[in-house]
């Protein structure tokens, strides 16, 4: 085990003694209660046995008398020489009484057999963090969420490793192999510090040439795109999504596959339904939408990488019942800024129905259009419904 230094150890060790202090062993109270009971016969007494020796170990680390720690600790590991949580307050006494040859040979044995004890786990997680060895804390990392310690402390965890040199690659590895807290961690992107942008890209990119199994899945990459868009990062959104995310897989205009729920990609057609809405896709790239007039608000959006300049945006309408003309119409807004556009609407009759278009122009400013078809409530009566189809944007 290679040190980056004493200053690096200690911080390490002091976060490993809070673990240490929340997760303290029940062993030494469990033999306590025996040595009460009256059916309860030791043969010798409570603070000699491994158990209670261990447990004096671990309470002069706690209160920091390091060289009290070492007797009971050895005196313990003579009948569990196995034990992963002995074993590593043996090394944290030994480091802080200058044995550091000795606190590398515990420190070993106990991450080899400290699978399932998080201080052991977070000790080593964050010496080797400290030292930039990035796969070691990687193993680490997956060894702690696979124990669900602290999830959203190791999620905070998550995004500061990632920093770390070759820490992306790291992870992307450790995630390729289908951990089960892969979805859940990757998901967990808001607020996510700016910082962070980059490397968790990278981190997604890494993961994508790993293979078809271990690259990003909808629900995974989708959390990101939603994240950079919210905060204003369009171009590198933009970049994302084609890289691994949505504009890598979504046809450029269509409708495509509708997708609902709250945890979908911006940029594709997903589905916003507000009270008594009923929005359907009755075959690919086809949209329904039946309203009750009384509701309103936005029924489908998608967000469109867009330079400055003309654009028009058309679709065809299959079917409208009611006075749709009133209660429905397109608006374009302005990302990152938000400014909702001007657009200009014409309507041209043909032999399935008629064309819709909305003309509008792009400033400067504007790095993506958001549009979207929006219910105004209370213009119709009773239900409408409208039918579109081949949606463009030129």
């Amino acid at each position: 085990m290679v040190l980056a230094g004493t200053q690096i150890v200690r911080f390490a060790l002091a976060i490993a003694l809070v673990a240490a202090g929340a997760l303290a062993t029940t062993q030494g109270m469990v033999t306590a209660s025996h040595a009460r009971s009256r059916d309860g016969t030791l043969p010798f007494a409570p603070g000699r046995t491994p158990s209670g020796l261990a447990s004096a170990a671990q309470r002069g680390v706690i209160a920091g008398d390091y060289a009290a720690a070492i007797a009971p600790a050895r005196q313990s590991l003579v009948k569990r020489p196995l034990d992963p949580v002995t074993l590593r307050n043996l090394a944290i006494a030994q480091f802080e009484t200058g044995n550091v040859e000795g606190f590398e040979r515990s420190l070993t044995l106990a991450s080899r057999l400290g699978w399932r004890d998080p201080a052991t786990q977070l000790l080593l997680f964050q010496i080797a963090t400290d030292s930039g060895d990035a796969n070691a804390a990687a193993i680490r990392f997956d060894a702690l969420a696979r124990q669900k310690f602290r999830p959203e402390e190791m999620k905070a965890a998550m995004r500061r490793f990632l920093l770390v040199s070759g820490a992306p690659g790291a992870m992307a590895e450790r995630l390729a192999s289908l951990p089960p807290w892969r979805e859940e961690y990757l998901q967990a992107t808001d607020p996510l510090p700016s910082k962070s942008y980059r490397p968790w890209l990278d981190m997604l990119v890494a993961m994508k040439q790993s293979g078809t199994k271990a690259a990003p899945r909808p629900v995974e990459y989708s959390a990101f795109e939603r994240t950079l868009v919210a905060y204003g990062k369009i171009p590198l959104a933009i970049e994302a999504s084609r890289k691994v995310g949505a504009l890598g897989n979504a046809p450029a205009s269509g409708f495509g596959a509708l997708a609902q729920g709250g945890n979908v990609s911006p940029f594709v057609w997903s589905v916003a339904p507000g009270r008594e809405t009923t929005v359907s896709q009755p075959e690919p790239g086809l949209l329904n939408v039946t309203i009750d007039g009384q509701s309103g608000g936005e029924l489908v959006q998608r967000v469109f990488p867009i330079n400055p300049g003309m654009h028009r945006f058309s679709v065809q309408i299959e079917q409208a019942s009611g006075d749709t003309d009133r209660a429905l119409r397109w608006s374009v807004t302005c990302l990152p800024n938000r400014t909702e556009l001007e657009p200009e609407l014409t309507r041209q009759a043909n032999s399935q129905g008629r064309t819709e278009t909305v003309a509008f122009v792009v400033p400067a400013d504007c790095l993506a259009a958001r549009i979207a078809l929006t219910a105004v409530a209370g213009q119709i009566r009773g239900d409408y419904s409208l039918t579109v189809s081949h949606a463009r944007l030129d």
